[in-house]
Protein backbone atom coordinates (compact mmCIF):
# COMPACT_ATOMS: atom_id res chain seq x y z
CA UNK A 1 0.00 0.00 0.00
CA UNK A 2 2.91 2.34 0.69
CA UNK A 3 4.19 2.05 -2.86
CA UNK A 4 0.74 2.89 -4.27
CA UNK A 5 0.44 5.92 -1.98
CA UNK A 6 3.82 7.23 -3.13
CA UNK A 7 2.71 6.86 -6.75
CA UNK A 8 -0.52 8.70 -5.90
CA UNK A 9 1.50 11.58 -4.38
CA UNK A 10 3.50 12.00 -7.58
CA UNK A 11 0.40 11.63 -9.75
CA UNK A 12 -1.45 14.34 -7.85
CA UNK A 13 1.55 16.67 -7.99
CA UNK A 14 1.82 16.28 -11.77
CA UNK A 15 -1.95 16.58 -12.20
CA UNK A 16 -1.86 19.84 -10.28
CA UNK A 17 0.43 21.33 -12.94
CA UNK A 18 -2.11 20.38 -15.59
CA UNK A 19 -4.87 21.87 -13.44
CA UNK A 20 -2.81 25.05 -12.96
CA UNK A 21 -2.33 25.39 -16.70
CA UNK A 22 -6.08 25.05 -17.32
CA UNK A 23 -6.89 27.65 -14.65
CA UNK A 24 -4.31 30.04 -16.08
CA UNK A 25 -5.73 29.71 -19.59
CA UNK A 26 -9.26 30.19 -18.25
CA UNK A 27 -8.17 33.30 -16.33
CA UNK A 28 -6.57 34.72 -19.45
CA UNK A 29 -9.71 34.14 -21.52
CA UNK A 30 -12.01 35.64 -18.89
CA UNK A 31 -9.86 38.44 -17.47
CA UNK A 32 -6.87 39.06 -19.66
CA UNK A 33 -3.15 38.82 -19.05
CA UNK A 34 -3.15 40.36 -15.58
CA UNK A 35 -5.63 37.86 -14.18
CA UNK A 36 -3.78 35.03 -15.93
CA UNK A 37 -0.51 36.12 -14.29
CA UNK A 38 -2.14 36.17 -10.86
CA UNK A 39 -3.71 32.75 -11.45
CA UNK A 40 -0.41 31.32 -12.63
CA UNK A 41 1.39 32.72 -9.59
CA UNK A 42 -1.08 31.14 -7.17
CA UNK A 43 -1.51 27.80 -8.90
CA UNK A 44 2.04 27.06 -10.08
CA UNK A 45 3.61 28.01 -6.77
CA UNK A 46 1.11 25.72 -5.06
CA UNK A 47 1.92 22.95 -7.53
CA UNK A 48 5.66 23.32 -6.91
CA UNK A 49 5.13 23.12 -3.16
CA UNK A 50 2.97 20.01 -3.62
CA UNK A 51 5.64 18.44 -5.85
CA UNK A 52 8.26 19.06 -3.17
CA UNK A 53 6.04 17.55 -0.47
CA UNK A 54 5.34 14.54 -2.71
CA UNK A 55 9.05 13.67 -2.73
CA UNK A 56 9.53 14.11 1.01
CA UNK A 57 9.93 11.01 3.17
CA UNK A 58 7.56 11.16 6.14
CA UNK A 59 6.40 8.61 8.69
CA UNK A 60 2.69 9.38 8.47
CA UNK A 61 1.36 9.26 4.92
CA UNK A 62 -2.04 10.43 6.16
CA UNK A 63 -0.89 14.01 6.71
CA UNK A 64 1.04 14.00 3.45
CA UNK A 65 -2.02 12.68 1.60
CA UNK A 66 -4.15 15.38 3.21
CA UNK A 67 -1.79 18.32 2.63
CA UNK A 68 -1.16 17.69 -1.09
CA UNK A 69 -4.83 18.07 -2.19
CA UNK A 70 -5.39 20.83 0.40
CA UNK A 71 -2.74 23.00 -1.24
CA UNK A 72 -4.60 23.48 -4.56
CA UNK A 73 -7.86 23.80 -2.63
CA UNK A 74 -6.44 26.57 -0.46
CA UNK A 75 -4.78 28.19 -3.47
CA UNK A 76 -8.05 28.19 -5.38
CA UNK A 77 -9.93 29.76 -2.46
CA UNK A 78 -7.27 32.45 -2.03
CA UNK A 79 -7.31 33.15 -5.76
CA UNK A 80 -11.11 33.43 -5.73
CA UNK A 81 -10.98 35.87 -2.81
CA UNK A 82 -8.26 37.94 -4.50
CA UNK A 83 -10.43 38.26 -7.60
CA UNK A 84 -13.50 39.40 -5.66
CA UNK A 85 -15.28 36.02 -5.68
CA UNK A 86 -15.48 33.57 -8.61
CA UNK A 87 -18.49 31.21 -8.57
CA UNK A 88 -16.88 28.89 -11.15
CA UNK A 89 -14.19 27.99 -8.59
CA UNK A 90 -16.64 25.58 -6.93
CA UNK A 91 -15.82 23.21 -9.76
CA UNK A 92 -12.17 23.50 -8.76
CA UNK A 93 -13.03 22.65 -5.16
CA UNK A 94 -14.69 19.47 -6.37
CA UNK A 95 -11.65 18.65 -8.50
CA UNK A 96 -9.52 18.95 -5.37
CA UNK A 97 -11.77 16.38 -3.67
CA UNK A 98 -11.04 14.09 -6.62
CA UNK A 99 -7.33 14.56 -5.92
CA UNK A 100 -7.94 13.41 -2.36
CA UNK A 101 -9.96 10.42 -3.62
CA UNK A 102 -6.96 9.15 -5.59
CA UNK A 103 -5.53 7.72 -2.35
CA UNK A 104 -8.58 5.48 -1.77
CA UNK A 105 -8.41 6.46 1.89
CA UNK A 106 -11.75 7.36 3.41
CA UNK A 107 -10.09 9.19 6.31
CA UNK A 108 -8.26 11.49 3.89
CA UNK A 109 -11.44 12.30 1.96
CA UNK A 110 -13.46 12.82 5.14
CA UNK A 111 -10.85 15.14 6.63
CA UNK A 112 -10.30 17.04 3.37
CA UNK A 113 -14.02 17.46 2.63
CA UNK A 114 -14.75 18.54 6.18
CA UNK A 115 -11.98 21.15 6.19
CA UNK A 116 -12.84 22.62 2.77
CA UNK A 117 -16.60 22.54 3.45
CA UNK A 118 -16.09 24.32 6.79
CA UNK A 119 -13.83 26.96 5.20
CA UNK A 120 -16.29 27.59 2.34
CA UNK A 121 -19.24 27.81 4.70
CA UNK A 122 -17.33 30.08 7.09
CA UNK A 123 -16.27 32.44 4.30
CA UNK A 124 -19.81 32.60 2.97
CA UNK A 125 -21.13 33.44 6.42
CA UNK A 126 -18.48 36.14 6.82
CA UNK A 127 -18.98 37.64 3.36
CA UNK A 128 -20.74 35.87 0.45
CA UNK A 129 -18.91 38.12 -2.00
CA UNK A 130 -15.59 36.46 -1.09
CA UNK A 131 -16.71 33.31 -2.91
CA UNK A 132 -19.49 34.39 -5.28
CA UNK A 133 -18.79 38.05 -5.95
CA UNK A 134 -21.84 40.17 -6.60
CA UNK A 135 -24.14 37.16 -7.01
CA UNK A 136 -23.83 35.98 -3.42
CA UNK A 137 -27.45 34.98 -2.81
CA UNK A 138 -28.55 31.73 -1.23
CA UNK A 139 -29.88 30.61 -4.58
CA UNK A 140 -26.35 30.77 -6.01
CA UNK A 141 -24.56 29.35 -2.99
CA UNK A 142 -26.73 26.40 -1.94
CA UNK A 143 -26.68 24.51 -5.30
CA UNK A 144 -22.92 24.89 -5.61
CA UNK A 145 -22.28 24.00 -2.00
CA UNK A 146 -24.69 21.07 -2.24
CA UNK A 147 -22.88 19.88 -5.39
CA UNK A 148 -19.61 19.96 -3.47
CA UNK A 149 -21.07 18.03 -0.51
CA UNK A 150 -22.76 15.40 -2.71
CA UNK A 151 -19.62 14.92 -4.77
CA UNK A 152 -17.59 14.51 -1.59
CA UNK A 153 -20.03 11.92 -0.24
CA UNK A 154 -19.95 9.98 -3.52
CA UNK A 155 -16.16 10.01 -3.55
CA UNK A 156 -16.09 8.98 0.12
CA UNK A 157 -18.25 5.95 -0.71
CA UNK A 158 -16.08 5.17 -3.72
CA UNK A 159 -12.92 5.41 -1.62
CA UNK A 160 -14.43 3.26 1.13
CA UNK A 161 -15.34 0.48 -1.28
CA UNK A 162 -12.26 0.96 -3.42
CA UNK A 163 -9.90 0.78 -0.45
CA UNK A 164 -11.21 -2.68 0.45
CA UNK A 165 -10.86 -3.91 -3.12
CA UNK A 166 -7.46 -2.29 -3.38
CA UNK A 167 -6.34 -3.95 -0.14
CA UNK A 168 -7.60 -7.32 -1.41
CA UNK A 169 -5.84 -6.76 -4.72
CA UNK A 170 -2.59 -5.86 -2.96
CA UNK A 171 -2.87 -8.97 -0.77
CA UNK A 172 -3.45 -11.11 -3.83
CA UNK A 173 -0.53 -9.40 -5.52
CA UNK A 174 1.70 -10.16 -2.54
CA UNK A 175 0.52 -13.78 -2.54
CA UNK A 176 1.17 -14.00 -6.27
CA UNK A 177 4.60 -12.48 -5.74
CA UNK A 178 5.41 -15.02 -3.03
CA UNK A 179 4.09 -17.86 -5.17
CA UNK A 180 6.11 -16.60 -8.11
CA UNK A 181 9.20 -16.46 -5.90
CA UNK A 182 8.56 -20.01 -4.65
CA UNK A 183 7.93 -21.16 -8.21
CA UNK A 184 11.18 -19.55 -9.32
CA UNK A 185 13.06 -21.35 -6.55
CA UNK A 186 11.41 -24.64 -7.54
CA UNK A 187 12.32 -24.07 -11.18
CA UNK A 188 15.91 -23.34 -10.15
CA UNK A 189 16.00 -26.55 -8.13
CA UNK A 190 14.53 -28.45 -11.08
CA UNK A 191 17.18 -26.94 -13.35
CA UNK A 192 19.90 -27.99 -10.91
CA UNK A 193 18.42 -31.49 -10.68
CA UNK A 194 18.16 -31.63 -14.48
CA UNK A 195 21.79 -30.64 -14.88
CA UNK A 196 22.76 -33.28 -12.32
CA UNK A 197 20.63 -35.81 -14.18
CA UNK A 198 22.33 -34.96 -17.46
CA UNK A 199 25.72 -35.39 -15.80
CA UNK A 200 24.65 -38.77 -14.40
CA UNK A 201 23.30 -39.81 -17.81
CA UNK A 202 26.58 -38.84 -19.44
CA UNK A 203 28.48 -40.82 -16.82
CA UNK A 204 26.14 -43.78 -17.37
CA UNK A 205 26.72 -43.54 -21.11
CA UNK A 206 30.46 -43.57 -20.53
CA UNK A 207 30.11 -46.52 -18.14
CA UNK A 208 27.92 -48.39 -20.63
CA UNK A 209 30.48 -47.75 -23.36
CA UNK A 210 33.22 -49.07 -21.09
CA UNK A 211 31.07 -52.10 -20.20
CA UNK A 212 30.40 -52.75 -23.87
CA UNK A 213 34.12 -52.64 -24.53
CA UNK A 214 34.67 -55.01 -21.61
CA UNK A 215 31.97 -57.36 -22.89
CA UNK A 216 33.60 -57.30 -26.32
CA UNK A 217 36.94 -58.15 -24.72
CA UNK A 218 35.33 -60.97 -22.71
CA UNK A 219 33.65 -62.31 -25.85
CA UNK A 220 36.98 -62.25 -27.65
CA UNK A 221 38.62 -64.03 -24.72
CA UNK A 222 35.85 -66.65 -24.74
CA UNK A 223 36.38 -67.14 -28.46
CA UNK A 224 40.12 -67.53 -27.88
CA UNK A 225 39.47 -70.02 -25.07
CA UNK A 226 36.97 -71.90 -27.25
CA UNK A 227 39.49 -72.03 -30.05
CA UNK A 228 42.16 -73.26 -27.62
CA UNK A 229 39.76 -75.88 -26.26
CA UNK A 230 39.01 -77.03 -29.79
CA UNK A 231 42.72 -77.26 -30.53
CA UNK A 232 43.27 -79.13 -27.24
CA UNK A 233 40.43 -81.50 -28.08
CA UNK A 234 41.96 -82.13 -31.49
CA UNK A 235 45.33 -82.77 -29.86
CA UNK A 236 43.71 -85.17 -27.38
CA UNK A 237 42.01 -86.98 -30.23
CA UNK A 238 45.36 -87.28 -31.98
CA UNK A 239 46.99 -88.60 -28.81
CA UNK A 240 44.14 -91.06 -28.39
CA UNK A 241 44.65 -92.21 -31.97
CA UNK A 242 48.37 -92.52 -31.36
CA UNK A 243 47.75 -94.53 -28.19
CA UNK A 244 45.29 -96.76 -30.03
CA UNK A 245 47.78 -97.35 -32.82
CA UNK A 246 50.54 -98.01 -30.29
CA UNK A 247 48.31 -100.45 -28.44
CA UNK A 248 47.55 -102.27 -31.65
CA UNK A 249 51.24 -102.32 -32.55
CA UNK A 250 52.13 -103.66 -29.13
CA UNK A 251 49.48 -106.35 -29.48
CA UNK A 252 50.87 -107.36 -32.83
CA UNK A 253 54.41 -107.30 -31.43
CA UNK A 254 53.31 -109.43 -28.52
CA UNK A 255 51.63 -111.89 -30.87
CA UNK A 256 54.75 -112.12 -32.98
CA UNK A 257 56.83 -112.55 -29.85
CA UNK A 258 54.65 -115.43 -28.77
CA UNK A 259 54.97 -117.04 -32.12
CA UNK A 260 58.74 -116.65 -32.01
CA UNK A 261 58.82 -118.04 -28.52
CA UNK A 262 56.70 -120.98 -29.60
CA UNK A 263 58.93 -121.55 -32.58
CA UNK A 264 62.00 -121.45 -30.45
CA UNK A 265 60.43 -123.84 -28.03
CA UNK A 266 59.54 -126.27 -30.78
CA UNK A 267 63.07 -125.96 -32.18
CA UNK A 268 64.53 -126.84 -28.80
CA UNK A 269 62.43 -129.96 -28.58
CA UNK A 270 63.48 -130.97 -32.07
CA UNK A 271 67.14 -130.56 -31.21
CA UNK A 272 66.72 -132.74 -28.17
CA UNK A 273 65.01 -135.39 -30.26
CA UNK A 274 67.84 -135.36 -32.80
CA UNK A 275 70.34 -135.61 -30.03
CA UNK A 276 68.63 -138.69 -28.70
CA UNK A 277 68.58 -140.22 -32.10
CA UNK A 278 72.27 -139.66 -32.49
CA UNK A 279 73.01 -141.06 -29.15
Amino acid sequence: MESYTDKAHRFNALLMFVFSTILTITAYVNGGLRRAAVAAAFTYITSLVALGIAHLKVRRNFFKSLIIPLLPGAGTIVYSISQGGLPRMFTSYLVCVCLAAVYFNKKVILAFSSIVAAVILGLYIIDPALLLGASGSYGEFIPRYGMFICGSIALYYLANEGSRHLADALNESEKASRLNKDLTEIINQVNIATESLFENVNKCDETIAENQQGVANVAKSVQDISRAVEESAAAINNVSSYVSDSSQLISETYSISKKVEKGLHEKGILQQYLYILKG
